[in-house]
């Protein structure tokens, strides 16, 4: 009886982490290419979802991206944004060790 309770309340557990991901936020002074998505100049906020990750405007309207998820070993300070022209290639996300580059 006590196993079966322990394991209901993990799973519920595990369910609401997945359900209410970190969102983190970053701000476009120019339109910028995400994967395959158009994204205008502002603020955004995006999360990740297993191998997805997805923006939001002001506007709260979204944007799905196909990301790869990468773990490295020393923490960043900061989330930074990495772009070539006006593609981004990738996010390191501000407090983790963790890499979101995008595939196009």
């Amino acid at each position: 009886m006590k196993n079966k309770l322990l394991i209901s309340i993990m799973m519920v557990w595990l369910t609401l982490t997945a359900a209410y991901a970190k969102s983190y936020d970053i701000d476009l002074r120019a339109p910028r290419k995400v994967g395959k998505q158009q994204l205008k100049s502002g603020h955004y906020s995006f999360s990740v979802k297993g191998d997805t990750a997805v923006f939001r405007d002001e506007q709260n309207k979204s944007y799905s991206v196909s990301v790869k998820v990468e773990n490295g070993t020393q923490k960043f300070k900061e989330t930074m944004v990495d772009t070539t022209g006006d593609q981004i290639r990738y996010i390191q996300l501000g407090g983790s060790t963790t890499t979101v580059a995008f595939i196009e």
